[in-house]
């Protein structure tokens, strides 16, 4: 089994401004670390026959992301796209890859660089008017490592309080 959870958050900043160096920053946490991961475990999983990834996504790689994110919402869309790819390659292997795609979520990454004003403009916007928790992503992740996702692959499980379908 393989979860890939690493990732970095950004500053604000308009694509116009944005120096090559933080869009490399933001692939290189969010979407390099996720490939190379993965292919240090699919030739293990491979060689036994089975395995299981589970991805960490984002809301913003579906939506684009708040204004002045784009580079992190574009490497966490590499993240969905590279799941899709990776889950057909694999298969045959009898390898499951799989992503969850959190909204927000009360973590330390979010501590002094979501104001409370909005915050509150956030959870507002969420129909289930509040942040998630990690111990509510976990159970998701763990279910798709799991036998009981045995029939589950290239699947992005959306978990965030019913943004994404407003």
């Amino acid at each position: 089994m393989l979860v890939n959870n690493a990732g970095d958050w950004m500053d604000r900043v308009s694509i116009v401004d944005c120096p090559q160096s933080l869009w490399d920053r933001m692939f290189a946490a969010n979407a390099t670390s996720v490939f190379l991961c993965s292919q240090q475990a699919a030739r293990r999983m491979i060689r036994q026959g089975s395995g299981s990834i589970v991805n960490v996504g984002s809301l913003a790689g579906h939506t684009g992301g708040g204004g002045g994110t784009v580079p992190y919402a574009s490497a966490k869309a590499a993240v969905h796209t590279f799941t899709r790819g990776l889950a057909r390659e694999l298969g045959p292997h009898g390898i499951r890859v799989n992503a969850v795609s959190p909204g927000m979520v009360e973590t330390p990454m979010l501590e002094g660089r979501v104001s409370n004003e909005a915050r509150s403009s956030l959870a507002a916007s969420t129909p289930l008017r509040r942040f998630g928790r990690p111990e509510e992503i976990a159970p998701i992740v763990l279910m798709l490592l799991s036998p009981r996702a045995s029939y589950m692959t290239g699947e992005i499980v959306e978990v965030n309080g019913g943004l994404l379908t407003r």
